[in-house]
């Protein structure tokens, strides 16, 4: 068999060998043929704070939003650099929430005057609240 005839096709499952584990994944090919790796995107439901992972092709499009597979309540996609607090961190999911209802979704903010820096997020509530303020034309309207 040749490599170029086991080669996975567009939107086909790939299986690939992690010692004794193996891993399916969602794969593609772009438009020059060449084989596209699959992002995992954070979602979090903020009713009952759960947090989970799936997989997307961001050629293909990544939902906002799923059903949180525990209450049924909208999870929503904080992206791919997203940690969630631990389920019984009330204070850190209150915090979470915060930001999400002032429109940031945990999406990379770069600093203005070195371009190459990323802003870290806010480890408290209050900190959060000053982190909304200053870069509040960084939000997701």
């Amino acid at each position: 068999m040749s490599a170029s005839s086991r080669r996975p096709k567009c939107r086909s499952l790939r299986v690939q060998h992690f010692g004794r584990r193996l891993k399916h994944t969602l794969c593609g090919r772009n438009e020059g043929g060449n084989l596209v790796a699959p992002y995992n995107m954070s979602f979090a439901c903020l009713d009952c704070r759960k947090s989970f992972k799936r997989e997307f092709l961001l050629s293909m499009g990544c939902p906002k939003q799923m059903s949180c597979p525990d209450c049924g309540s909208p999870a929503y996609n904080f992206g791919r650099h997203f940690k969630a607090p631990k389920k019984t961190d009330i204070k850190q999911w209150k915090k979470v929430r915060f930001l999400f209802e002032h429109g940031f979704w945990f999406q990379r903010i770069y600093d203005k005057a070195n371009r190459y820096q990323i802003i870290e997020y806010p480890k408290t509530m209050e900190g959060a609240r000053e982190f909304v303020e200053a870069y509040k034309e960084y939000a997701i309207k």
